[in-house]
C-alpha cells in the first residue's frame, strides 16, 4: 500500500490485516517500510507493507510483474494480469466495493 501520508499508509496496512479476521496474516507485516530497508520487498514471500509514495517506483523495479499495489491517494488497486486467475475473477463485486469503500474511509480519516 502506498501513500504520501505515512499515517494513512500505516492505518491502511493495519486495516487490511484486520479485514482478514477470523484468519490471521502470517507473513511479513511492516506498517511503514523505511527507505533503508526497501530491499526487503525482494523477499520471496507474501508481504503486507506500507510504502511512502516516493518508494513506489523502486518497489516496482524490485518486484516486477508480481507487485499488487494499492495507491491510497488515488483510490486505485493495480493487479498484474499474470496474477489474475479464475478464483480472483470470481470475487463478488459487492465484496470488491466493500474493500474499496473501506480504503476510501481510511483516506478520509487522514485528510
Amino acid at each position: 500500500l502506498v501513500s504520501e501520508s505515512l499515517d494513512r499508509c500505516s492505518a491502511a496496512v493495519y486495516a487490511a490485516r484486520d479485514m482478514l479476521f477470523p484468519m490471521y496474516w502470517q507473513h511479513v507485516f511492516i506498517p511503514v517500510l523505511p527507505e533503508a530497508l526497501i530491499d526487503y520487498v525482494a523477499a520471496p514471500m507474501p508481504l503486507l507493507i506500507g510504502l511512502h509514495k516516493s518508494l513506489e517506483e523502486r518497489a516496482r523495479r524490485i518486484w516486477g510483474e508480481e507487485l499488487v499495489l494499492v495507491d491510497l491517494d488515488n483510490d486505485e488497486m493495480q493487479v498484474p494480469p499474470s496474477l489474475l486467475n479464475e478464483d480472483m475473477l470470481k470475487i463478488p463485486h459487492s465484496i470488491e466495493e466493500s474493500v474499496m469503500e473501506g480504503i476510501k474511509g481510511i483516506k478520509k480519516m487522514y485528510e
